[in-house]
């Protein structure tokens, strides 16, 4: 064992057989030190971020938030979506000799596990089946109404939080007002009711095919490789951004609108699936949409089968021309990014000058949800994702949309319960209690399943 003294005198010797002025140098070390411990080192915008999460967060999610908190600080992992248009068949064949595991397969294992345990239970009368009866469903499991009054969340008194201040209502106050604050300028409404029913199974597309490494493996994957047919082999992606594509339960020669389609990843899955009779494409600028345009090109090369039923289009979905309809609706919103607001000091939202656009967001968001419930056909669904763990940004966002929908466009609309059908995909991601969510389910990262955050709400348009 070498004494603290010893070490010290060895490190001064090599610096000095460097030839380094080590007076200069420990004078140089000494500085910074001092700004450290006098408070004077300047905060970084991924520094802003992550204390901006711990004070909201923390208190919304309790003990939850430690170990999401150290899995947002860590390397995520990925999963390799199979490209359709490439090697298919020899790319799938090489992931599971790589020891990947199939998504689609795990996740048809899991629901036929859980049917054969649901009819054991059924067996007995007396019991509740928890399987059956979703969180807060009545004793059929079928339709639940809910009121503001519901309290929604362990860290919030009330459901106040659901009701957001335009930016508008606050003009002054941009240079200091945070998200959790809005908390204090809301007024929760008791005579807004809002109808719930539980979710339908999820059917997943037979030739949408997705690998990942099973728990607790870090292992990454090689950069895909161009296939014989000039396109590549597979996309990398957050496995639990394939989440909202499956929650849209899409059916063949259905029409698609994916209204904020940039960077495109969700986008291909869709295209994978191969049951689009139509999918639009949009974004709301250029840059973003020639980013879309390029994936799309990766990954469908001169694919003749799909030039009829893709369009792309650059346009500001918050005006969209509502009598074009479909049947089913993406809405994966443009959001705080969590997970890249820690990790990442550039394009980031808890940069100083970009505090009153972030505080805007929630009036974004609603208006997307509204433009996107207008472009769907009667009947039809839409579907409300985000990366962001704010209730306020998801749940918030919600239940205003749904409420200016009635107030302003006489439009009814119905949450889907999904608190079933995401647990067949617990072999996958951590999931949020649903007592503390209301219209949606969070995908939280977890250290051993490094996937997410990722927010899905799933509503249907009544008329």
């Amino acid at each position: 064992m070498f004494s603290r003294q010893s070490c010290y005198i060895t490190k001064l010797h090599k610096i000095c057989q460097v030839g380094v002025n080590f007076p200069q140098r420990i004078i140089v070390k000494r500085q910074k030190f001092d700004k450290r411990e006098a408070g004077l080192w300047v905060k970084t915008n991924t520094d802003r971020a992550l204390d901006h999460f711990d004070d909201f967060y923390g208190t919304f999610y309790g003990n939850l938030w430690p170990s999401t908190r150290l899995a947002m600080l860590s390397a995520p992992k990925h999963c390799a979506l199979v490209n359709y248009y490439a090697d298919y068949e020899e790319t799938i064949q090489k992931l599971k000799e790589m020891g990947c595991i199939d998504i689609q397969e795990f996740y048809q294992e899991s629901r036929s596990k859980k049917t054969r345990k649901r009819r054991t239970l059924t067996n007995r009368p007396t019991d509740v089946i928890e399987e059956d009866i979703g969180a807060g469903a009545d004793d059929n499991g079928d339709v639940q109404v809910l009121t503001d009054d519901r309290i929604v969340s362990p860290g919030q008194p009330s459901s106040a939080f659901l009701n957001f201040v335009p930016t508008t209502k606050i003009k002054g106050m941009e240079d200091w007002l945070e998200e959790e604050d809005q908390f204090k300028y809301v007024k929760p409404t008791q005579d807004f009711v809002i109808e719930k029913q539980m979710d339908e199974k999820l059917d997943f597309p037979p030739l949408l095919k997705a690998f990942v490494f099973p728990r607790g493996d870090i292992s990454r994957f090689p950069p895909p490789k161009r296939s014989s047919l000039g396109t590549s082999n597979y996309y990398l992606m957050d496995a639990a951004s394939l989440l909202p594509v499956l929650a849209l339960n899409l059916q063949p020669t259905e029409s698609v609108l994916d209204l904020c389609a940039a960077p495109g990843g969700k986008s291909l899955a869709i295209l994978q699936t191969v049951y689009p009779n139509v999918l639009v494409c949009n974004d709301v600028t250029i840059s973003r949409v020639a980013r879309l345009k390029d994936v799309l090109k990766q990954y469908l090369g001169q694919t003749q089968s799909w030039k009829e039923h893709l369009e792309v289009r650059t346009s500001n979905a918050i005006d969209w021309n509502e009598y074009e309809a479909f049947n089913k609706v993406l809405v994966d919103v443009p959001c705080t990014n969590d997970r890249h607001s820690v990790m990442e000091n550039d394009n980031n939202y808890f940069r100083k000058d970009r505090m009153k656009e972030r505080i805007s967001l929630p009036e974004t968001q609603s208006a997307l949800l509204c433009a996107g419930v207008r472009a769907c056909k009667p009947g039809g669904t839409i579907v409300y994702s985000t990366c962001s763990l704010s209730p306020i940004q998801n749940d918030g966002v919600v239940h205003m949309a749904i409420k200016q929908l009635k107030e302003v466009y006489n439009i009814d609309t119905v949450v889907k319960d999904m608190s079933m059908t995401v647990k067949h995909f617990q072999f996958l991601c951590r999931f949020a209690p649903s007592s503390s969510l209301r219209y949606g389910q969070v995908a939280l990262p977890s250290i051993v399943n490094n996937f997410g955050p990722m927010y899905i709400s799933k509503l249907q348009r009544v008329n």
